[in-house]
């Protein structure tokens, strides 16, 4: 019954707006696109199709297998390991928020959450399954032709695979960590090395607010961080085929980062100590790199106040919320 009723409060949420008092403050939801409005049963629906193995060709992964609940679904992986063990090449990154953002993967390839669902079912190295084989498995189903008659009123078809995937994906709201708390008025809800960390990334010295620009901490752009002088994957140069675009990446969300190493979008860096320190070092030469990608001073003190309010953007509801698991 508790699933259910946050599903309820959940459409509210995304279909009416009626509680928006609930998002952090300045931030309201999107309209849903009218072709896929969400509905109770459609996210039930995708729920369950998340976490189906028969979603690839082999049945020995499904969604969550490269994006984990307790990661803040995204996994621990370099790069994510398709059917087969054929590995990808990018790191796997986190599914929440997806409602507020404008593209999707690293490289905002797709601009709609429904587009995003096609490529990891389909690539080869990925889930490998063709449309027909997919749609055939789960018409053998009768749990699957109960959800989609009552999700869409018609048979089980792949339209309805990939709009029920979508809406179960805008549920997964990330909104209640320590630094919420403290947005919301509470003043013990964070440490002073947390609310020192906390000016520290605002500061103009180092600049990470000027991309991670709360409360979703993104920008919906795209940079060039200097990660290399020179990249193997060109980033939005790959989709654009525009040479001022190679090494540019959209920039990722900060919450929940504590448990979704490694990092950028080839999971170059193991820990978050890492990543500072890269920024701190300005990034390497390339011709593309951000210009506010610059060398700051960073003491021993600074890093640990700064990796402290990184951690206090943990939700530790939206990790283990059985709204979003595959308990029934």
């Amino acid at each position: 019954m508790r699933r259910l009723g946050l599903w309820f409060i959940l459409f509210g949420f995304i279909a009416c707006n009626s509680n928006e008092s609930k998002l952090p403050k300045g931030l309201v939801f999107p309209e849903p696109p009218q072709d896929n409005l969400p509905t109770p049963s459609k996210i039930e629906l995708g729920r369950r199709l998340f976490y189906e193995n028969a979603l690839s060709v082999d049945s020995s992964i499904s969604c969550s297998s490269c994006h984990l609940q307790k990661f803040a679904f995204s996994d621990t992986a370099r790069v994510s390991v398709g059917v087969h063990a054929d590995t990808g090449f990018r790191n796997s990154r986190t599914l929440a928020n997806l409602i507020f953002q404008n593209s999707f993967f690293a490289d905002g390839g797709v601009n709609s959450i429904e587009r995003a669902v096609h490529p990891p079912v389909l690539t080869e190295f990925e889930m490998g399954i063709t449309t027909s084989e997919l749609i055939d498995r789960l018409k053998k189903n009768n749990t699957y032709k109960t959800l989609f008659n009552q999700a869409f009123q018609s048979d089980v078809d792949y339209a309805g695979v990939v709009k029920s995937l979508a809406a179960f994906q805008r549920t997964l709201l990330s909104f209640q960590s320590p630094y919420d708390e403290y947005m919301k008025g509470d003043k013990k809800a964070i440490s002073e090395s947390v609310k020192r960390g906390l000016a520290l990334f605002q500061s103009d010295s180092t600049q990470c607010a000027t991309c991670h620009i709360p409360p979703l901490f993104i920008d919906n752009e795209m940079h060039n961080v200097g990660l290399a002088e020179t990249y193997k994957d060109y980033g939005r140069g790959r989709v654009s085929l525009d040479s001022t675009d190679f090494g540019k990446f959209r920039t990722p969300t900060l919450r929940n980062i504590a448990v979704t190493a490694p990092y950028m979008h080839n999971g170059q860096f193991k820990t978050l100590d890492e990543v500072l320190d890269f920024y701190a070092k300005g990034g390497e030469h390339h011709p593309n790199k951000s210009s506010d990608i610059v060398k700051f001073n960073m003491s021993d003190q600074d890093k640990e106040d700064l990796i402290q309010f990184l951690n206090a953007l943990t939700d530790n509801d939206f990790l283990s919320n059985a709204a979003f698991s595959n308990l029934d």
